[in-house]
């Protein structure tokens, strides 16, 4: 990775790999921790990112515990479904959450981000980093 960062020309990115994307599976039905340890060993991403089935829906915590068994020193994301109400389950493994349909109007992804529901968010997090 750190070539491809200066071919880019950006030596600061930062790479994030899914450990299991959202709506997805293995094929060969390989689990999804295992199959990562040749990734993270060769590649060393910044990252790793934990989903749900689908976005909205929490990402897999029991699978994340297992991220973080697995990789103790890793930063991991919670990628789908995360509110105040999954937020301090989630939180318990993950370092960090990218959110989008919780944050948008009524909880549609496609409708414009609602201010409140980001506050809301935002205090849950606050409190839990207390």
């Amino acid at each position: 990775m750190r070539e491809l960062r200066h071919y880019l020309g950006r030596d600061d990115l930062k790479f994030i790999y899914y450990v299991k994307p959202e709506s997805s599976g293995d094929l060969g039905g390989r689990d999804a921790v295992e199959s990562m340890k040749a990734a993270y060993f060769l590649d060393k991403p910044d990252a790793l990112c934990v989903a749900g089935p689908v976005a909205g829906k929490k990402s897999d915590a029991q699978l994340m515990a297992r991220v973080r068994e697995a990789f103790p020193d890793s930063v991991i994301f919670a990628n789908t479904g995360v509110n105040p109400n999954t937020i301090e389950e989630l939180f318990t493994y993950a370092n960090a959450a990218f959110v989008g349909t919780y944050l948008k109007k009524d909880g549609v992804f496609e409708n414009a981000v609602d201010p409140e529901r980001v506050k809301r968010l935002m205090d849950q997090a606050n409190q839990l980093r207390k």
